[in-house]
Protein backbone atom coordinates (compact mmCIF):
# COMPACT_ATOMS: atom_id res chain seq x y z
CA UNK A 1 0.00 0.00 0.00
CA UNK A 2 1.40 4.09 -0.34
CA UNK A 3 1.74 5.45 2.56
CA UNK A 4 -0.53 9.43 2.09
CA UNK A 5 2.18 11.14 3.48
CA UNK A 6 5.24 9.83 1.35
CA UNK A 7 3.53 9.82 -2.19
CA UNK A 8 4.76 13.88 -3.96
CA UNK A 9 2.74 15.14 -6.29
CA UNK A 10 4.44 17.01 -8.98
CA UNK A 11 3.39 20.10 -10.46
CA UNK A 12 3.39 20.57 -14.31
CA UNK A 13 5.50 22.44 -16.99
CA UNK A 14 4.83 24.55 -20.00
CA UNK A 15 6.97 25.63 -22.02
CA UNK A 16 6.42 28.41 -24.87
CA UNK A 17 7.59 28.62 -28.32
CA UNK A 18 7.05 30.43 -31.43
CA UNK A 19 5.07 28.17 -34.10
CA UNK A 20 6.85 28.19 -37.56
CA UNK A 21 4.02 27.72 -39.52
CA UNK A 22 3.19 31.38 -38.83
CA UNK A 23 5.54 32.88 -41.38
CA UNK A 24 5.86 36.38 -42.65
CA UNK A 25 3.32 37.44 -45.37
CA UNK A 26 1.18 40.19 -46.36
CA UNK A 27 -1.78 41.37 -44.60
CA UNK A 28 -4.78 43.67 -45.92
CA UNK A 29 -6.92 46.39 -44.50
CA UNK A 30 -10.26 45.80 -43.14
CA UNK A 31 -10.24 42.37 -43.23
CA UNK A 32 -11.40 40.16 -39.94
CA UNK A 33 -9.13 37.56 -38.62
CA UNK A 34 -6.09 38.68 -40.15
CA UNK A 35 -3.33 36.20 -38.36
CA UNK A 36 -0.56 38.27 -36.95
CA UNK A 37 1.72 36.11 -34.75
CA UNK A 38 1.55 32.44 -33.49
CA UNK A 39 3.12 30.33 -31.25
CA UNK A 40 2.89 26.63 -29.58
CA UNK A 41 2.09 25.83 -26.08
CA UNK A 42 3.79 23.05 -24.48
CA UNK A 43 2.32 21.51 -21.19
CA UNK A 44 3.18 18.73 -19.04
CA UNK A 45 2.39 16.98 -16.41
CA UNK A 46 -1.19 18.76 -15.94
CA UNK A 47 -3.68 21.57 -17.27
CA UNK A 48 -2.02 24.53 -16.73
CA UNK A 49 -4.13 28.12 -16.25
CA UNK A 50 -3.17 30.97 -17.55
CA UNK A 51 -4.96 33.98 -15.70
CA UNK A 52 -4.11 36.90 -17.67
CA UNK A 53 -2.17 37.26 -20.98
CA UNK A 54 -0.45 40.76 -22.87
CA UNK A 55 0.55 40.77 -26.61
CA UNK A 56 2.50 43.60 -27.30
CA UNK A 57 2.65 45.39 -30.92
CA UNK A 58 4.49 47.28 -33.10
CA UNK A 59 4.31 48.94 -36.35
CA UNK A 60 6.38 50.78 -38.99
CA UNK A 61 5.12 53.35 -41.25
CA UNK A 62 6.54 53.31 -44.64
CA UNK A 63 5.03 56.43 -45.61
CA UNK A 64 1.77 59.01 -45.25
CA UNK A 65 -0.11 59.06 -42.84
CA UNK A 66 0.96 57.18 -39.68
CA UNK A 67 -0.97 54.25 -38.22
CA UNK A 68 -1.55 53.69 -34.48
CA UNK A 69 -2.30 50.99 -32.06
CA UNK A 70 -5.43 51.96 -31.89
CA UNK A 71 -6.61 51.36 -35.96
CA UNK A 72 -6.11 47.42 -34.61
CA UNK A 73 -9.47 46.01 -33.51
CA UNK A 74 -10.63 43.01 -32.76
CA UNK A 75 -7.58 41.22 -31.80
CA UNK A 76 -8.17 37.31 -30.60
CA UNK A 77 -5.87 34.60 -29.93
CA UNK A 78 -7.59 31.52 -31.42
CA UNK A 79 -6.33 27.29 -31.20
CA UNK A 80 -5.39 25.98 -34.50
CA UNK A 81 -8.97 25.43 -35.34
CA UNK A 82 -10.03 28.70 -35.15
CA UNK A 83 -11.76 28.41 -31.57
CA UNK A 84 -11.28 31.73 -30.02
CA UNK A 85 -9.41 31.48 -26.40
CA UNK A 86 -9.26 35.24 -25.81
CA UNK A 87 -10.53 38.02 -26.38
CA UNK A 88 -11.27 40.15 -28.78
CA UNK A 89 -9.59 42.80 -27.81
CA UNK A 90 -9.56 46.66 -29.54
CA UNK A 91 -6.17 48.52 -29.67
CA UNK A 92 -5.98 51.89 -28.11
CA UNK A 93 -3.45 55.01 -27.81
CA UNK A 94 -1.89 56.80 -31.07
CA UNK A 95 1.83 55.62 -31.08
CA UNK A 96 3.22 52.83 -32.87
CA UNK A 97 3.97 50.65 -29.92
CA UNK A 98 1.60 49.19 -27.37
CA UNK A 99 0.12 46.32 -25.59
CA UNK A 100 -3.15 44.06 -26.02
CA UNK A 101 -4.06 42.61 -22.48
CA UNK A 102 -6.35 39.75 -22.22
CA UNK A 103 -7.77 39.80 -18.69
CA UNK A 104 -9.71 36.51 -18.66
CA UNK A 105 -8.16 33.30 -18.10
CA UNK A 106 -7.54 30.59 -20.30
CA UNK A 107 -6.88 26.43 -19.39
CA UNK A 108 -3.95 24.68 -21.48
CA UNK A 109 -4.80 21.01 -21.82
CA UNK A 110 -1.67 18.45 -21.60
CA UNK A 111 -0.41 18.22 -24.83
CA UNK A 112 0.61 20.61 -27.66
CA UNK A 113 -1.71 23.77 -27.99
CA UNK A 114 -0.68 25.81 -31.25
CA UNK A 115 -2.70 29.62 -30.67
CA UNK A 116 -3.05 32.02 -33.64
CA UNK A 117 -3.01 35.72 -32.42
CA UNK A 118 -5.45 37.23 -35.09
CA UNK A 119 -6.95 41.01 -35.85
CA UNK A 120 -8.40 43.61 -37.97
CA UNK A 121 -6.70 46.17 -39.46
CA UNK A 122 -7.85 49.73 -40.28
CA UNK A 123 -8.14 51.73 -42.95
CA UNK A 124 -5.18 54.20 -40.88
CA UNK A 125 -2.98 51.21 -42.34
CA UNK A 126 -1.48 51.65 -45.59
CA UNK A 127 0.88 49.80 -48.42
CA UNK A 128 3.68 48.51 -47.02
CA UNK A 129 3.35 49.52 -43.10
CA UNK A 130 4.19 46.72 -40.90
CA UNK A 131 3.13 44.99 -37.90
CA UNK A 132 4.71 42.58 -35.23
CA UNK A 133 3.64 41.04 -32.44
CA UNK A 134 5.32 39.55 -29.52
CA UNK A 135 4.78 38.32 -25.97
CA UNK A 136 6.86 37.13 -23.23
CA UNK A 137 5.44 34.77 -21.01
CA UNK A 138 7.69 35.29 -18.14
CA UNK A 139 6.26 38.99 -17.57
CA UNK A 140 3.10 39.08 -19.33
CA UNK A 141 1.46 35.95 -18.22
CA UNK A 142 0.24 36.13 -14.93
CA UNK A 143 -1.70 33.65 -12.59
CA UNK A 144 -0.29 30.53 -13.99
CA UNK A 145 -1.17 27.65 -11.66
CA UNK A 146 -1.33 23.82 -12.48
CA UNK A 147 -5.20 22.65 -12.46
CA UNK A 148 -5.16 20.11 -10.11
CA UNK A 149 -2.05 20.77 -7.73
CA UNK A 150 -2.91 24.65 -7.64
CA UNK A 151 1.25 24.83 -7.64
CA UNK A 152 2.40 28.16 -9.32
CA UNK A 153 4.21 27.70 -12.23
CA UNK A 154 7.15 29.93 -13.16
CA UNK A 155 7.53 30.29 -17.23
CA UNK A 156 10.65 31.42 -18.73
CA UNK A 157 11.41 34.97 -18.99
CA UNK A 158 11.85 34.75 -22.82
CA UNK A 159 9.63 37.41 -25.64
CA UNK A 160 8.43 34.99 -28.50
CA UNK A 161 8.21 37.58 -31.09
CA UNK A 162 5.86 36.54 -34.48
CA UNK A 163 7.08 37.55 -38.52
CA UNK A 164 7.21 41.00 -39.61
CA UNK A 165 3.63 41.16 -41.43
CA UNK A 166 3.31 43.82 -44.56
CA UNK A 167 0.21 45.53 -45.26
CA UNK A 168 -0.66 45.54 -48.81
CA UNK A 169 -3.40 47.88 -49.84
CA UNK A 170 -6.03 46.82 -52.41
CA UNK A 171 -5.60 48.72 -55.88
CA UNK A 172 -8.09 48.48 -58.51
CA UNK A 173 -7.06 50.03 -62.03
CA UNK A 174 -9.88 51.06 -64.86
CA UNK A 175 -8.39 52.41 -68.03
CA UNK A 176 -10.25 52.98 -71.56
CA UNK A 177 -10.01 50.59 -73.77
CA UNK A 178 -9.22 51.31 -77.67
CA UNK A 179 -12.07 50.06 -78.88
CA UNK A 180 -14.20 49.90 -80.66
CA UNK A 181 -13.03 52.42 -82.85
CA UNK A 182 -14.43 55.88 -83.54
CA UNK A 183 -17.41 55.76 -85.86
CA UNK A 184 -20.47 57.19 -87.31
CA UNK A 185 -23.72 56.82 -85.23
CA UNK A 186 -27.08 57.24 -86.57
CA UNK A 187 -29.56 58.38 -84.44
CA UNK A 188 -32.05 56.11 -82.65
CA UNK A 189 -29.21 53.39 -83.03
CA UNK A 190 -30.56 50.59 -80.32
CA UNK A 191 -27.45 47.95 -78.35
CA UNK A 192 -24.65 50.91 -79.59
CA UNK A 193 -21.43 50.06 -78.02
CA UNK A 194 -19.76 53.79 -77.09
CA UNK A 195 -17.14 52.59 -75.24
CA UNK A 196 -14.97 49.63 -73.30
CA UNK A 197 -13.22 49.64 -70.16
CA UNK A 198 -10.33 47.61 -69.04
CA UNK A 199 -10.26 46.73 -65.33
Amino acid sequence: YYDAGQVAVSSGTMNVSGWTSVSASNIGTSVADETLMGFTVEVRGEPITVGSMTASVTLTNDAGTAPSIAALTNVVMTDANGAILLGPRDGSGAGLTGDIAFTESVTFPVGWTNVYVKGKLGTAFETNDTIVVSTNPGTQWTSVRGENTSATITLANSSITGPTMTVRGGALTISVSGLPVSQTVIAGAQGFEFARYTF
